[in-house]
C-alpha cells in the first residue's frame, strides 16, 4: 500500500513538471490541439501504471509452451462469402488462487492486463462476425467448470480517425489510457465477458460490417481469473468472420459503448444487499446519425436484465440466463465477465452463473440513432432471484452494467461523431486531475489522513483543487489510501469514501474516483 502512495505521488510530480513544457501556463484540454492532448494522456500513462501495479510480477503474457495449439487457425466458413479464422491471443499466465496481491487483495487474478501486440485477422477487410472464448494451451475449452473465467476482455481499434463515441468527449478515459492510447485515437469496438455472446452482423437484413483498415492496430484489455491453486496458462480466443478488402455495397458499423461507470473501471457498488435494485448509467447524447443494428447487455451474477431507453422510452431489454450448460455451474465467483476476484466461497454465493445474454436486433421500436437523442442504460438486479457474489466480509461485491450497441453508417464515414476540439469540456484541467487524485486533500491527503474528499478537478488549474486537510489524523499513512479507494461509492460522485474490506472495496473506490475525474 505504501508503494502505491509513493508511485501515485511520483506520477503527480512528474505530470505537474511536464505541463510547462507544453504551454507554460495551466493546461485546459479545450485549448490544446487534439494531438497534444493525446500525447499528454500517453505520457502520463496513469491507467497503465495502475494496471501494472495490480498484477503480481511475472504474470501476464508469456511465451507459448511446447506443444501448444496453433496461434492462428483457419476454420470452415460460418457465413457465406466470408472467411473464418480463430486467433489465440496469449498465452497469459494467471496466478493461482493461493496468490494474493499485496495491493489489491485479489487472488488468482490477472487484472485488466493490457496486450498491445494483438494480431489482426487481416490487413484490410470487413469483419462480419466475432465471438470470444478461453482455451488451455492444448486447445481445450476453459470455463468455470475447470476453474477458469474469461472475466472480461475489451477490444480496441487504434488508428487514424478512430475515436470512441461515448468517451471521446471525456477529459480522460482510463480504458484507453491502459492500452497506451486515448479516446480520440481509438475506440472500443467489441467486448466479451464469460457469457461469450457472439456477434453475427449478417443476422440482420443489411450488408454491414466493421471496416478494418491497414492503418488500424488491435489492442486488448484482458481480465482472467483462476480458481485453482496451481497457476494457469490460458489463451483468449477470437473467432472472426471477415471479407477481404473493401467489398462493394457494405456499409460501416460504429460501436457505441454504454456503461454505468463509463470511461472508468466500469464497476459500481450495488445499492442493496438483497432484493431488487437498478443501476442507471449517465445518459448519453447521440452525436451522430445512423441505423441501430442491435445491442447486448453485460451484467454480473444477480443481474436480471439490461434495458436501453431513448428519450425516456424503453427500446429493448437484454435478459440474462443462468447455468444453461454444465460449464457454467460451480465455483464461488459470480460474474459474466467482471473483476471482483479473490472472494471466499461463502454460503449464499452464486453457483449457477450467467451463461448468456439475449440479443436486441433490428428492427427495434426506435430504429434510428439521431443526434440529440438521450440514450440511457439501466442494469436491473434482483438478489432474491439470482444470487450475487459475496466478498470476504460477506457483503455483495461490485457489479457492472454495460451494453455495446452497433449502428450502421454510410461506408467511409467511420469517424462519424468524431469529437471536435471546439466541444471540449472545460471542466477538468490536467492540474485539476492531479489535485483530484489527492481526493482527501491533494497528494498530501492521499499519503495520509482523513481530509475531505475535495473536488474532482473541476477547477484546479494549478493542481490544487484537492484542498482538503492532509493531516494524518488517522495515525497511519494508509488511512488516506483507505479513504481514497475503499467503500461504497456512487459512479458519479468521484469520491472514494467509506470503508470496505477486501479487494472489491479497493476497486469500487478506484472506479468511483476515475468516474468523478473523467466525467
Amino acid at each position: 500500500m505504501k508503494n502505491l502512495a509513493l508511485l501515485l505521488a511520483a506520477a503527480g510530480s512528474a505530470s505537474a513538471a511536464a505541463l510547462p513544457s507544453y504551454m507554460g501556463h495551466p493546461v485546459d484540454p479545450q485549448y490544446l490541439p487534439r494531438a497534444v492532448q493525446e500525447d499528454l494522456e500517453k505520457r502520463q500513462g496513469l491507467g497503465g501504471m495502475i494496471s501494472g501495479m495490480l498484477n503480481p510480477a511475472g504474470f501476464g503474457k508469456v511465451p507459448a509452451p511446447a506443444g501448444a495449439a496453433a496461434a492462428k487457425q483457419v476454420l470452415e466458413p460460418r457465413i457465406e462469402g466470408a472467411q473464418t479464422v480463430k486467433i489465440r491471443y496469449g498465452p497469459y499466465k494467471i496466478p493461482g488462487s493461493n496468490v494474493t496481491h499485496a495491493l489489491s487483495g485479489h487472488s488468482g487474478t490477472l487484472f485488466n492486463y493490457p496486450d498491445k501486440e494483438a494480431p489482426k485477422p487481416c490487413d484490410e477487410c470487413v469483419i462480419v462476425g466475432m465471438n470470444a472464448g478461453l482455451e488451455f494451451p492444448d486447445g481445450a475449452n476453459a470455463n468455470i467448470d475447470k476453474g477458469l473465467w474469461l472475466h472480461h476482455y475489451v477490444h480496441f481499434a487504434v488508428g487514424p480517425g478512430r475515436n470512441d463515441a461515448t468517451c471521446a468527449g471525456a477529459s480522460l478515459s482510463l480504458p484507453h489510457m491502459i492500452i497506451g492510447s486515448s479516446a480520440t485515437a481509438s475506440e472500443r469496438m467489441w467486448s466479451s465477458g464469460n457469457e461469450r455472446t457472439p456477434s453475427f452482423f449478417q443476422d440482420v437484413p443489411m450488408k454491414i460490417g466493421y471496416h478494418l483498415r491497414a492503418s488500424d492496430e488491435f489492442r486488448l484489455i484482458v481480465d482472467l481469473m483462476n480458481e485453482n491453486v496451481e497457476e494457469a496458462l490460458a489463451y483468449l480466443t477470437l473467432t472472426y468472420d471477415y471479407i477481404d478488402g473493401s467489398p462493394a455495397g457494405y456499409d460501416d458499423l460504429r460501436p457505441v459503448w454504454f456503461d454505468a461507470n463509463n470511461c472508468g473501471t466500469s464497476e459500481v457498488m450495488p445499492t442493496s444487499e438483497t432484493g431488487k435494485f437498478t443501476v442507471t448509467a449517465k445518459p448519453w447524447t447521440a452525436n451522430f446519425d445512423g441505423d441501430v443494428v442491435g445491442y447486448a447487455g453485460h451484467l454480473h451474477d444477480g443481474g436480471v436484465s439490461s434495458s436501453l431507453s431513448v428519450d425516456g422510452k424503453e427500446n429493448c431489454v437484454s435478459s440474462a440466463k443462468y447455468g444453461e450448460t454444465p460449464e457454467y455451474i460451480g465455483g464461488g465467483h459470480g460474474h459474466g465477465g467482471g473483476t471482483d476476484m479473490g472472494h471466499d466461497m461463502e454460503g449464499g454465493t452464486a453457483v449457477e452463473h450467467i451463461s448468456s445474454m439475449s440479443l436486441c436486433k433490428y428492427p427495434l421500436p426506435v430504429p434510428q440513432l439521431k443526434k440529440g437523442q438521450k440514450w440511457e442504460l439501466k442494469g436491473n438486479y434482483d438478489y432474491d432471484v439470482y444470487k450475487g457474489v459475496l466478498d470476504h466480509g460477506g457483503k455483495q461485491s461490485s457489479i457492472m452494467s454495460i451494453a455495446i450497441m452497433f449502428v450502421r453508417i454510410p461506408k467511409g464515414q467511420a469517424t462519424a461523431g468524431q469529437y471536435q476540439n471546439s466541444a471540449a469540456p472545460a471542466s477538468t484541467s490536467i492540474g485539476g486531475l492531479m489535485g483530484g487524485l489527492g481526493g482527501g486533500g491533494g497528494l498530501g491527503g492521499l499519503l495520509g489522513g482523513s481530509g475531505t474528499s475535495g473536488s474532482s478537478g473541476s477547477s484546479g488549474s494549478s493542481g490544487s483543487s484537492g484542498s482538503g486537510e492532509s493531516a494524518n489524523s488517522g495515525g497511519s499513512s494508509l488511512s488516506g489510501l483507505a479513504s481514497l479507494f475503499g467503500g461504497s461509492s456512487s459512479s458519479s460522485s468521484g469520491q472514494g469514501g467509506g470503508s470496505s474490506s477486501g479487494g472489491s472495496g479497493l476497486f469500487s473506490g478506484l472506479g468511483s474516483l476515475f468516474s468523478g475525474l473523467f466525467n
